[in-house]
């Protein structure tokens, strides 16, 4: 199996019909006698973060904590490699990595789905079917995601 997508400025996104051809070929030519290939191009699995809780230090501005915590997620979901799974340790341990920028704790709530089937809860890891994730559309992180000032 392959997993494979394209380079849309800096964030994976599906082959067209004529590269995956031009792929498809390419393999033909080296690829060992009586190997099976399937290819998987698909758009990028979807990650939905709501019900994630952001407790900041109330002496930061909650405008740039939010800015800070997106550009972190962002971040992650850039910095999977293209297998694309997801950790949870791995994803708090960069939310927290905002410490000094006013993050005082964390609580995730993930999920992912492919396509049209679904949510699943994300409890320990989420292997991407796809190879790369992508933040639901209908679940932007600037609603998703709860900050609370802490006492």
């Amino acid at each position: 199996m392959v997993k494979i997508a394209a380079d849309g400025g800096g964030v994976p996104m599906p082959l067209s019909a004529a590269q995956v051809a031009g792929f498809k070929s390419y393999l033909d030519k080296i690829q060992p006698a009586g190997v099976q290939i399937s290819i998987i191009n698909s758009v990028g699995d979807y990650l939905n973060l709501s019900g994630t809780t952001i407790y900041y230090d109330p002496n930061q501005d909650e405008i740039l904590v939010r800015s800070l915590v997106e550009q972190a997620i962002m971040n992650y979901i850039k910095s999977t490699n293209f297998k694309g799974e997801f950790l949870i340790n791995q994803f708090i341990d960069q939310l927290q990595r905002l410490r000094l920028q006013g993050v005082q704790d964390v609580v995730v709530v993930a999920q992912a789905k492919v396509g049209a089937t679904p949510y699943q809860n994300i409890t320990r890891n989420y292997l991407a079917y796809a190879g790369y994730l992508q933040i639901d559309s209908l679940y932007p992180l600037s609603t998703a995601i709860t900050y609370i000032p802490t006492l």
